[in-house]
């Protein structure tokens, strides 16, 4: 059963590095009704909204788990937290209150969904179940730039498809991180990138807070079953270095 003080407040070593820290959660393990219990009664509210019942249960989950993210790095009560929202939509903690602006980036897809969070710079991050898209072209050429449909016309059936999820997961992420979404850039995200792997994906002309300020863009390892993106904004001198990163395990199993 999840404690309303359950959150592990973790420690200066934990939370020093530039790399995000991140969660992955299977909602189907997990307890609705401990869930339930850290959520405020908006949520609570806004959870009924749902008509399929597995969307029903990913977001009280979901919300759940961030709420034990955010007690994790922070210390504060996991019901404590209040979010808003910015004029594009992005969340925010609005309460408590801290000097530290501590950002934070949520996505899920099927039954697994992933928590990011980072207190020295903006963040985001996306997943997708590994498909078949065959309008893989087209989506490109029409929200992804000029150069992305062209690594794709290169490659063929499987190759396409996850290449085209992994372009598609970070311009996700990077929606998310800057703040913006896709509306707020115009419903189009310019990649640039030459291999079909995602290794060198940059968002080049999109203005920062910072000339110092650049746009990290890492691999997700999320198994045979998803593909994944994280951005985060970094010091040009202090790129994170991995290229690809493993969610750590459950928060609920760390409380």
């Amino acid at each position: 059963m999840l404690a309303r003080e359950a959150g592990r407040h973790l420690s200066c070593a934990d939370t020093a590095s530039r790399t995000p820290m991140m969660w992955g959660i299977d909602v189907r393990r997990e307890s609705i009704s401990g869930c339930w219990d850290l959520l405020h009664p908006s949520e609570q509210r806004r959870s009924t909204d749902y008509i399929i019942e597995a969307d029903r249960r990913t977001f009280i989950v979901t919300r759940a788990a961030l709420r034990l993210a955010l007690s994790c790095v922070t210390g504060s009560d996991p019901v404590s937290f209040r979010f808003k929202y910015g004029p594009w939509g992005k969340p925010f903690v609005a309460e408590p209150t801290s000097s530290i602006p501590w950002h934070f980036s949520v996505s899920h897809s099927g039954s697994f969904s992933i928590i990011a969070v980072s207190h020295y710079a903006r963040v985001g991050v996306d997943l997708e179940k590994r498909r078949r898209v065959p309008e893989a072209l087209e989506i490109a050429k029409s929200c992804l730039g000029d150069r992305v449909p062209v690594v794709l016309a290169r490659l063929e059936n499987d190759a396409r498809n996850a290449a085209f999820l992994r372009f598609w997961t970070a311009a996700e992420a990077f929606a998310k991180a800057s703040g913006l979404g896709w509306e707020g850039h115009g419903g189009r995200i310019s990649l640039h990138a030459s291999s079909p792997n995602g290794s060198d994906i940059t968002f080049a002309s999109y203005p920062m807070p910072s000339p110092r300020l650049e746009w990290s863009t890492m691999q997700l390892d999320l198994g045979a079953s998803h593909i994944g993106s994280l951005v985060v904004e970094c010091a040009a001198d202090e790129l994170v270095s991995k290229p690809i990163l493993k969610p750590r395990n459950s928060i609920f199993e760390t409380v």
